[in-house]
């Protein structure tokens, strides 16, 4: 059989499996901006709790879990066909043991004659396509039950970044799983001394209503950050964060907006409150 004729057998099978992948991922960017705007709504009207203590927030979670646990089996599935593909173009059966070479060009009679191979036929006694697939996806599901928390979801780029973001709602210093277990509760002041640090450019002291995020390091900078590393004429630029050893260069930043929004509502706060008390005041004044 002709690899072109493999080709048109796997190609169809093969990119159903990346349209499926395509759809987890449009599955997984919507579910995370539902978990952020939740935690959002959770900060804004109770700044002591922590948004993921939510139970909403929970689901959600669970939800995104299991959007990950579709997209790895369907890279599982995805891996078992092309490994038979490639047995077959090789002159093996699907489970990769040698067999005698069948000269068919047609997939369609390939197939016909894989599924009713007689006893005489060096086909016979190969294991059928639909029997290997299913042995090996249900293998691949028993091994992949296995594994902890930490071991399928810990490593997947898509649920740190979703838990990096939710956590940076309402801290100020980077995410790390180990810092979310051993986190203890910290006082309502210090937090919201933190916040008001937070929000402010390390280079002008300006709130940050255009955030750039290092990569590097975590730390946020407003658009200042690009003419201090520009001044350092190609050398590394220093974090300008006091403490911070890392180094930042242009490659590494990228744009927070959501880093943006809370500094925009932290302003409205600060405006707000600033009003309340300038009322205190003149009703004090009053009496």
């Amino acid at each position: 059989m002709s690899q072109r004729a493999y080709a048109t057998l796997f190609g169809d099978l093969l990119a159903d499996f990346d349209h499926f992948k395509s759809n987890i991922r449009l599955g997984l960017e919507a579910c995370e901006q539902a978990i952020l705007d939740l935690g959002e709504s959770i900060h804004h009207a109770d700044k002591t709790m922590e948004p993921i203590e939510s139970n909403g927030i929970l689901k959600l979670i669970d939800g995104f879990k299991q959007l990950v646990d579709a997209h790895q089996l369907n890279e599982i599935k995805k891996s078992i066909v092309q490994n038979m593909r490639t047995n077959l173009v090789a002159g093996k059966s699907v489970d990769g043991t040698q067999m005698d070479t069948v000269d068919l060009d047609d997939a369609e009679a390939f197939m016909d004659r894989f599924a009713n191979a007689t006893e005489n036929d060096p086909l016979n006694g190969v294991e059928k396509f639909s029997e290997h697939f299913a042995k090996k996806v249900k293998q691949a599901k028993v091994k992949y039950a296995k594994k902890s928390e930490e071991e399928k979801y810990e490593a997947f780029p898509a649920y740190v970044a979703m838990r990096e973001k939710l956590w940076s709602i309402n801290h100020s210093e980077p995410f790390s799983f180990d810092g979310v277990a051993e986190r203890e509760e910290e006082d309502d002041e210090l937090a919201i001394v933190g916040q008001a640090t937070n929000y402010k450019c390390p280079l002008t002291a300006a709130l940050m209503t255009e955030a750039w995020r290092s990569k590097a390091c975590k730390h946020h900078f407003s658009s200042a950050i690009k003419q201090h590393i520009a001044m350092a004429r190609g050398a590394p630029a220093e974090c300008p964060v006091s403490g911070c050893n890392k180094y930042v260069r242009l490659a590494d930043l990228e744009r927070d907006r959501l880093f943006e929004k809370r500094a925009m509502r932290y302003e409205q706060e600060m405006e707000e409150e600033a009003d309340r008390v300038a009322q205190t005041q003149d009703i004090t004044q009053l009496d």
